[in-house]
């Protein structure tokens, strides 16, 4: 009696042992497929999107309107690489002149490290270079009304023209026109201490609408239709009021003895400024310039010739012609 229950119980026990690695061997299975299972499925979420599965409209509007909303940031560095982290597309960022805007964009649509668009920023516009597209057009709801051809009375082009004229204390100033709704860079590139150009962001969306030359006669021009501040601001240069300038007593201080190689304002308490120059310093003044009304924009220049006489640039009138 106590053998059959040895046997019995030593069977049990065999039985129980190969149970337990049956469960075991069972439990394995079913993680390996699950795994298998889970290795095989297609990840979810806006920012997966297959190489071969086309586009919808509504994703290429969200891509664009991304790619537009991070170009129309500040520019924190010449450069950002992956401006969505490893989300989406990728897009890189280019400040090429360093001005705190952005420049050039490029994009690598599914990252296979091949660059699919190259987008560039002219006039304002984001535009893109294989075809010309804009971001506007590649929308699918219709693009905003252009703003009327002529809104200059929101920008106060005569302030601007005051700030632009005066002297420039630096290479660049930024934001010169702070608390106003439009915002002007100045720039002196010559660094002669009088701007050359400026540009306009009329609602401050980090956009410049708008960017002006001072041309070789000292008047604005904006570039692109060579508009000039007068006819937007409805006031006209004043014409050239020679009898209010002393060309004999200038013609005095020319012709005297040259004790520098560059004599500013020579005409103090004058109503009018003049700079002598000795360019070749030989004791002579070679050549000045006349202010008229000392808004910091020469208006006339004149050169001493070889046979000693002065004469204006652009006309060639004489002194005692302009007496």
């Amino acid at each position: 009696m106590y053998l059959r229950y040895q046997t019995f119980a030593r069977l049990f026990k065999i039985l129980l042992w190969l149970g337990g690695i049956f469960l075991v061997f069972k439990g394995c299975q079913s993680c390996i497929n699950c795994l298998g299972e889970t290795s095989t499925e297609t990840p979810s979420g806006s920012s997966f999107q297959s190489q071969d599965a086309p586009q919808t409209q509504t994703q290429t509007q969200g891509s664009y309107a991304l790619v537009q909303f991070l170009a129309n940031r500040q520019a924190s560095s010449p450069k950002v690489k992956d401006a969505t982290h490893g989300q989406g597309w990728k897009i890189n960022l280019y400040d090429d002149n360093s001005d705190g805007r952005y420049d050039r964009i490029k994009i690598d649509q599914n990252r296979d490290e091949i660059w699919d668009e190259d987008w560039t920023q002219k006039n304002g516009l984001w535009t893109r270079n294989s075809d010309g597209a804009t971001f506007q057009s590649l929308s699918a709801a219709p693009a905003p009304a252009p703003a009327p051809a002529t809104q200059n009375a929101s920008v106060d082009y005569s302030y601007i023209e005051t700030l632009a004229n005066a002297q420039a204390t630096s290479e660049k100033v930024k934001d010169a026109t702070k608390g106003k709704p439009w915002k002007v860079n100045l720039y002196d590139d010559n660094k002669d201490g009088r701007f050359d150009r400026f540009k306009i962001d009329r609602n401050r969306d980090n956009v410049w609408d708008e960017a002006w030359t001072r041309k070789a006669d000292g008047h604005w021009e904006r570039d692109g239709d060579g508009a000039h501040i007068e006819s937007l601001t409805g006031q006209r240069a004043p014409a050239a009021q020679n009898a209010s300038v002393d060309y004999s007593y200038i013609e005095r201080l020319a012709n005297a003895q040259a004790t520098s190689d560059k004599v500013k304002d020579a005409t103090k308490g004058k109503p009018w400024k003049v700079n002598l120059y000795d360019d070749n310093k030989d004791g002579r003044f070679d050549r000045f310039k006349i202010d008229r009304n000392r808004d910091n924009v020469w208006d006339e220049a004149w050169t001493r010739k070889a046979d000693g006489h002065w004469e204006r640039d652009g006309d060639g009138a004489h002194i005692d012609q302009a007496r």
